[in-house]
């Protein structure tokens, strides 16, 4: 009965978990701002490390747990599933369901983490090339290369060949 009420509310919530995917998008960016602000604001600092003693844990452990959820969630839902409910029973259902949700909400989580990278890559070539030419949405680096082109005079000129999922540019 207490699994068929728990798997419940993680179907029930299940849209907010699914959250964790975009905060997982932005939560780099979050922590790299505070990283700077630490280093760069020394009364900044000192609140943050006063503030970690109270709670007995910084800042940035508390900007990682959420993520960790979705999957710590799963995981002891399927070791209760696994060990403790009757795979004919009525609470079975319910809680294959809400493992389910939260393993799809776990690989957004993962992908969005994975596509914050792949901004990231796409967003520091174009600041290194100072072009505005280069990050799109979806853009995703597959490949970069260098090469250098002769002349039949013997000069030699090297060259970046950037190969994206939608484009190939070279500079």
């Amino acid at each position: 009965k207490n699994i068929l009420h728990i798997a419940g509310i993680f179907v029930q919530f299940g849209p907010m978990i699914g959250m964790y995917g975009r905060y997982a998008r932005l939560q780099p960016r979050v922590m790299s701002v505070l990283r700077s602000g630490k280093s760069a604001n020394k009364e900044f600092s000192d609140k943050l490390d006063e503030l970690a003693e109270k709670a007995k844990h910084d800042l940035f452990f508390f900007l990682e747990r959420p993520l960790s959820r979705v999957r710590i969630y799963s995981t002891k839902l399927s070791e209760i599933v696994t060990n403790d409910v009757d795979p004919e029973g009525e609470a079975y259902g319910a809680a294959e369901r809400a493992i389910d949700m939260l393993r799809r909400s776990a690989l957004g989580v993962a992908e969005s983490r994975k596509m914050y990278h792949r901004e990231k890559l796409v967003l520091e070539l174009q600041n290194r090339f100072k072009s505005s030419e280069i990050f799109r949405p979806g853009r995703i680096l597959l490949k970069e290369t260098k090469a250098i082109k002769i002349s039949k005079h013997n000069n030699r000129k090297e060259y970046v060949f950037l190969l994206f999922n939608d484009v190939f540019m070279h500079g």
